[in-house]
């Protein structure tokens, strides 16, 4: 007769029987106990792969945290550079502050925003060569550029206007 045997991590351990001998006495000799549980070699194992695993989520956080400033600044950057183009395309053709320019805001001189300089550019521009101009041809390009940490980083905007 043949019996197959399937391998178990059960380890039987001898240790004494807690129970009682044939006639109800205490038996004090050892007897093999069924023991579940983890060796110490496993749970260091475990306790090794789970402090890797620790680390490197709190590796990520302060990569998240400077991802999250740049887009931060990033986002004040467009806004500051949006909120000139407005003023600036907000008045006419021909205004006093339409002039054909270079206006700079040096770092510290935008309230609230210390931290960013503004440039404001308008120039004359030739569509059919798709150029600036010293001569005006009824068209001005403005372009707003934002800088921080720096210039080092910079966004740039910019659009047209005709005369009406």
């Amino acid at each position: 007769m043949t019996s197959m045997h399937r391998q178990s991590t059960k380890r039987f351990t001898p240790t004494p029987q807690q129970g009682q001998g044939a006639r109800g006495a205490k038996n004090d000799k050892a007897s093999p106990r069924l023991v579940w549980g983890f060796t110490l070699i496993e749970t260091m194992i475990a306790i090794s792969i789970l402090s890797i695993g620790i680390v490197a989520v709190l590796y990520m956080f302060p990569i998240g945290f400077k991802v999250e400033k740049s887009a931060q600044m990033e986002t004040i950057a467009v806004y500051l550079a949006q909120t000139k183009m407005e003023e600036v395309i907000s008045k006419s053709y021909d205004s006093e502050g339409m002039s054909v320019t270079t206006t700079i805001e040096e770092y510290g001189s935008i309230p609230n925003f210390n931290l960013f300089k503004r440039v404001k550019e308008i120039s004359y521009y030739d569509p059919v060569n798709s150029t600036t101009t010293d001569e005006d041809l009824g068209i001005k390009e403005i372009e707003v550029s934002v800088f921080w940490s720096s210039d080092k980083k910079n966004i740039k905007i910019a659009t047209f206007i005709s005369k009406r």
